[in-house]
């Protein structure tokens, strides 16, 4: 308890410090996308989808001036199905998406608690459907077990930009159980560059994990992405390998493959097309 007590006051500082002199805001933003589907494979469906092109949420954004350059902010973000107005995980609103309290200044950033990794976020830019949709990539969600995009417990630092370089690292505690996965420390880091038309990314990850308690199970994930604005389209691509390590066992490797364009039409619309391959 005695601990708890001490890493809050801190923040409470923080916030009483900044009330004293500063101007604070908060934004309500979000997104909602929703899209009529017809899936032809094994089995036929059609319907009303939420999230064809892009995630439905919505957010709070709350910023406030400490002086001296630095901000405090805090963010929380509730995913939504659209078409039936319930929550993204199917059990009311809440704040999965990302619920983070954090420090902006000269030196970047530094946030706490559920948030998008850093990985996830370099590379995110390389799927022209954002990951969404029957259209984007699988690449995190291969396994339904695994919550790869997203971690809890998490401290996050982002860079400055330094003429079109990033920087971008994450640590997460493994205090939490996910399903049959008792989840262990998770780490990662990130480089991105953006230079006019083109960018590209790099990034690297380690969780470590146990499986029903009994087999450890470690694995690593190298990501690599970029694209290129041609002005009448934008064409980008990515890969990932996961490699999974379970204890006295042999390594396997999950690898997905994804290739995308969009081309611009009239003043706001926009075309995409992807091929995604897993192996």
């Amino acid at each position: 308890m005695k601990k708890k007590i001490i890493a809050s006051l801190p923040l409470i500082a923080m916030a009483s410090t900044g009330a004293v002199f500063a101007q604070s805001s908060v934004n309500l933003y979000g997104n909602l996308d929703e899209a009529v589907t017809v899936i032809d494979g094994k089995k036929t469906w059609s319907g009303l989808n939420s999230g064809g092109s892009s995630d439905s949420y919505f957010g709070l954004r709350g910023q406030e001036d400490l002086g001296n350059g630095l901000k405090a902010q805090f963010v929380l973000e509730s995913g939504i199905n659209a078409d039936t107005g319930t929550g993204e995980n199917g059990s009311g609103l809440d704040f999965k998406r990302r619920a983070t309290v954090g420090v902006l200044g000269n030196f970047g950033e530094v946030h706490l608690g559920r948030d998008e990794t850093a990985a996830y976020k370099a590379m995110d830019r390389y799927d022209v459907f954002n990951h969404a949709g029957i259209g984007g990539s699988r690449a995190w969600t291969l396994h339904n077990d695994r919550d790869d995009e997203r971690k809890d417990n998490m401290i996050a630092y982002v860079s400055p930009n330094f003429g079109g370089l990033t920087f971008a690292a994450n640590y997460a505690f493994g205090e939490q159980g996910n399903g049959t996965w008792k989840t262990k420390a998770y780490y990662n880091a990130a480089v991105s560059y953006e230079n006019g038309p083109w960018s590209a990314a790099f990034a690297a990850e380690q969780q470590n994990n146990i499986d029903y308690g009994t087999s450890d199970i470690r694995q690593r994930a190298y990501s690599l992405g970029g694209s290129y604005d041609f002005g009448v389209a934008k064409v980008a691509a990515a890969y990932r390998q996961a490699n999974n390590q379970p204890a006295g066992q042999s390594d396997y490797k999950d690898k997905t493959y994804t290739l995308g364009a969009s081309a611009p039409v009239g003043a706001a619309g926009l075309v995409k097309a992807s091929y995604n391959r897993y192996e």
